[in-house]
């Protein structure tokens, strides 16, 4: 910033700094003879402007700014993600443990090479239903591992490969995708050791109950002898869900504590907003909530407040009807699985927040902290027959974009300190050969910029000490026409003409003079006008210079 504004005003620390060199340029001794040189000449040195495009360029190396149409903007953009239930199906799920006898009824005789079954009917628990806030109607399950255990107890002479388990599951609360019932096989290898039975893309119809309902069917086969089986002799089974890996489930789900979130902003302005008051006059926030989960939803907005991050207990809240919460709705839900619906949610600004207070205090915030949660939309959910769901991914993204114009209220200021260094010598270089009796700068100051200035210089010597003169130092640059948006208005700019005279003895200041400090402050036209910048903006400034003296001339030893 200090380079762009330092080369805005350039000409008029010209009238300082580079005056010397300027004359140095102009060749008085062969000046046309048309001219006629009577001890006083008018010289035209030249021009500076400056657009505010061009301030964004050079201050765009880092893409702070942004420009839109004619408005240069703050801008930015990003996004948090945040989950909404977590559902585990092995959570609380336990497992079926059954002892199945084999002959109730008295001791049998299973003859050689030939089978005998017997079927029990028991119920796995998924661990479903536990809580009203998770209800679960049906799941569309993509892969499951099964873990099995068989070992059998007083049956003598049965090999694990004679006994075989068939699972049978009702077709009205299982099924595979095709709509075909389920049935498990499965000969052990050994007893009493676990094995796994992979399952794939079943639908499961809860009926609102925890678990699912299985029929274990038991078949032994005696091999080239035969067996005996008692009352006492039993086949026991284990089963347990190990892994449950869902698609979608359908049902009713209340958001857990994982849906609300806090996420931070760190708001990176400009490093030239350090060094002066910027009440930014309409910040605004605009918010983008997406969401893949089946069901409407309501988003509860906690607070958004801002601060410093060396003062956050000096933080400012954003202001709703008097309150630091807002609650919006989100109106849709996605049709199926696998689709997302977004919601642009009331802009946060000036009116609807009021968070232009965030720029009321000198210290500017570096941190805007937003803090919110979703709840079901129990009216919407109540009139939509659909069902509900939720996927293994669901997840509530929320897109932020922020925008700063550089709008500004009244008594914003931005103020540049700086000293040009080692001057002394051009001074003299420069002065070496003429004798100036007096001279007069005159600048035509072109202000398009929806501001007043002031520019202050103090001469210093070698030791940076202030030389003391009578060298005017203190030089105000009018305000345009502007309206109440903080707008110049069309043909508001009325060139303004500074003349500053110097006389010899302030020339003589100037070259003891070895560097040159200057404050450049810029306010609002009065304490009722907005700054509203834009592209359309313009500085310029017209350097002329009126001198009477003479210059030597050491090849001809005349004046």
């Amino acid at each position: 910033m200090k380079r762009v504004v330092t080369y805005c005003f350039l000409a008029i620390t010209f009238c300082f700094s580079f005056l010397p060199s300027c004359m140095n340029d102009i060749d008085l001794l062969n000046i046309s003879s048309d001219i006629q040189w009577s001890g006083s000449l008018a010289i035209p040195i030249g021009e500076a402007n400056l657009s505010m495009e061009e301030l964004v360029h050079q201050l765009d190396s880092q893409n702070i700014l942004v420009t839109e149409g004619q408005e240069i903007l703050y801008r930015q953009v990003d996004s948090i993600e945040s989950g909404f239930r977590e559902i585990d199906l092995r959570e609380y799920s336990q497992p079926l443990s059954m002892s199945i006898p084999v002959s109730p009824m008295g001791t049998q005789t299973i003859p050689a090479n030939s089978s005998f079954s017997v079927t029990s009917n028991g119920t796995i628990d998924l661990g479903l239903n536990r809580s009203p806030e998770e209800i679960v109607d049906s799941i569309q399950i993509k892969s499951a591992t099964l873990t099995i255990k068989v070992n059998v107890a007083n049956i003598a002479s049965l090999s694990p490969g004679n006994t075989r388990i068939t699972l049978e599951f009702p077709p009205e609360r299982v099924r595979k995708s095709d709509g075909s019932p389920l049935s498990l096989v499965y000969v052990p290898a050994g007893f009493n050791q676990a094995d796994s039975i992979p399952i794939q893309d079943v639908a499961i119809n809860t009926a609102h109950a925890s678990g699912i309902p299985v029929a274990v069917k038991v078949e032994l086969k005696a091999g080239n002898s035969p067996v005996t089986v008692r009352p006492s002799s039993m086949v026991n089974v284990e089963l347990k869900f190990t892994q449950l890996q869902f698609e979608v489930a359908y049902g009713k789900f209340e958001p857990s504590e994982i849906a609300a979130t806090t996420f931070k902003l760190n708001l990176d302005l400009p490093s030239f907003t350090w060094d002066g008051n910027f009440k930014f006059a309409d910040p605004r926030c605009d918010l983008t909530v997406k969401s893949n989960i089946g069901t409407y939803m309501l988003l509860d907005v906690a607070y958004v407040k801002a601060y410093s991050e060396s003062a956050p207990e000096q933080a400012i809240y954003a202001s709703f009807d008097g309150n630091h919460f807002t609650t919006e709705a989100l109106n849709d839900k996605p049709g199926r699985p696998g689709l997302w619906v977004a919601k642009q949610l009331r802009q946060i600004n000036k009116e609807y927040g009021a968070i232009d207070q965030f720029f009321d205090h000198p210290t500017l915030p570096d941190v805007i902290e937003f803090k919110y949660t979703v709840r079901l939309d129990e009216d919407k959910i109540n009139r939509d027959p659909t069902p509900n769901f939720i996927t293994p991914d669901a997840a509530i993204k929320v897109i932020y974009k922020i925008q700063i114009p550089l709008y500004l209220k009244p008594e914003s200021y931005y103020e540049l300190n700086d000293t040009i260094k080692d001057v002394g010598d051009d001074i003299d270089d420069a002065l070496e050969e003429a004798s100036i009796d007096n001279a007069k700068l005159i600048l035509t100051v072109s202000n398009g910029l929806p501001i007043k200035g002031d520019l202050s210089i103090i001469l210093l010597d070698s030791l940076n000490r202030e030389i003391t003169s009578d060298l005017d130092t203190d030089y105000p640059i009018d305000a345009p026409a502007i309206d109440a948006g903080g707008y110049v208005t069309q043909g508001g700019v009325t060139p303004q003409k500074i003349e500053i005279g110097l006389t010899n003895s302030q020339i003589e200041d100037l070259k003891k003079a070895n560097h040159i400090a200057y404050r450049f402050r810029i306010d609002s036209k009065d304490d009722r006008s907005f700054i509203h910048f834009t592209t359309s903006n313009y500085f310029g400034v017209k350097l002329g210079m009126f001198v009477r003296g003479s210059v030597k001339n050491t090849d001809s030893n005349k004046n």
